[in-house]
């Protein structure tokens, strides 16, 4: 069972097949024990987020093949977690695009209007949407609009 102390959540990906220059993989996502349904949601669709975007290095691989492969990164990761800026970009693109994913720009435009004119707050919003206060808040903060806008671009 992985420790939410340590780390939320993880993917890797094994049964890799290759034909004609075609690879398929199956995906696993480890989840860890005591987090609350909207954490365990938010961090299942970010760990999704990694399978969409290629490593920023090519020396770091964010899904693993195997046991050993699985062992390794998790070392890498933990002995690397603040010093790595690979990882580290990884892990804001996934969190960035899993708030994408959660609630259309629309909707967003939305829920910040009446934020703006204090109907709505931010708990409400994490409330309504299920997914974690920080999360609620990153999707009305300044820094979405340019954070999507490196996704998409």
């Amino acid at each position: 069972m992985l420790s939410r102390q340590s780390v939320r959540g993880l993917i890797f990906s094994h049964n890799c097949e290759s034909h004609g220059g075609l690879e398929t993989f199956d995906y696993t996502i480890a989840l860890a024990g005591g987090l609350s349904i909207e954490y365990e949601r938010f961090v299942a669709i970010k760990e999704l987020m990694h399978c969409y975007f290629p490593p920023a290095d090519s020396h770091i691989k964010y899904m693993t093949g195997s046991a050993q492969a699985l062992e390794a990164h998790m070392n890498a990761f933990f002995g690397n977690a603040t010093t790595n800026p690979a990882q580290q970009q990884a892990e804001k693109i996934a969190l960035w695009m899993a708030l994408g994913v959660i609630c259309t720009d629309q909707d967003r435009q939305a829920k910040l209007q009446e934020v703006i004119a204090k109907n709505l707050t931010s708990q409400q919003i994490a409330n309504e949407m299920r997914i974690p206060l920080k999360q609620a808040k990153n999707l009305l903060s300044s820094n979405y609009d340019r954070e999507i806008q490196k996704l998409i671009t």
